[in-house]
């Protein structure tokens, strides 16, 4: 099961997760609990929710076998590729490339092909909260340092599941401090077996 969270995010935020050097950024093929990482490629702009949904799918097993013949494809060719290689290589990709375009492209829905100006304001950050037995991993595709372990559960929080424990993060790590900003909240899990 996984979380996909947007959030209001400040340009100081940004930088901070930004400052993180080239050379660790590369060292990440392998990341916590062996997650799958994409990191966001400069040249993929406001791709954050396209790659939180990829993240979502790559690592809930259940949902992987219904992956796309795109998304398959990348995977098996970019599988054992550094995360700053595969957000290059996404970037690129002309089919994962075209379904991110039509998501996010701010065009008139009412038959006009572009706005005369785009004013596209992008205060929103979208991340994956990915929940495992007891733990939750925040994945974002524009954190450098890859996935984190935000929380493991310990013996004496059995009572609590753990989409329990993922909502204790996201009050304690995103709401405490921007609980005057909208964000919002969706769960994705299989519903097949």
């Amino acid at each position: 099961m996984a979380l996909l969270l947007a959030f209001p995010e400040t340009d100081e935020e940004e930088v901070a997760k930004m400052s993180v050097s080239d050379s660790f950024i590369d060292s990440r093929a392998s990341t916590e609990d062996d997650a799958y990482f994409i990191f966001q490629a400069d040249e993929l702009e406001n791709a954050c929710g396209t790659l939180a949904a990829i993240h979502t799918v790559l690592n809930c097993p259940p949902l992987c076998a219904h992956l796309g013949d795109a998304l398959l494809e990348f995977t098996a060719q970019h599988g054992e590729s550094s995360p700053r290689a595969r957000g290059a290589s996404l970037a690129k990709s002309l089919a994962l490339n075209q379904v991110h375009c039509a998501v996010v492209a701010p065009y008139d829905y009412l038959g006009e092909e572009e706005p005369e100006e785009p004013e596209m304001v992008v205060d929103h950050h979208f991340v994956t909260l990915l929940l495992r037995e007891r733990d939750v991993l925040l994945i974002d595709g524009r954190d450098p340092a890859g996935p984190r372990l935000q929380h493991q559960a310990s013996e004496d929080e059995t009572d609590e599941s753990v989409l329990e424990l993922a909502l204790r993060v996201v009050r304690e790590q995103f709401l405490s401090s921007r609980a005057d900003r909208p964000f919002a909240l969706l769960s994705v899990q299989s519903l097949i077996h």
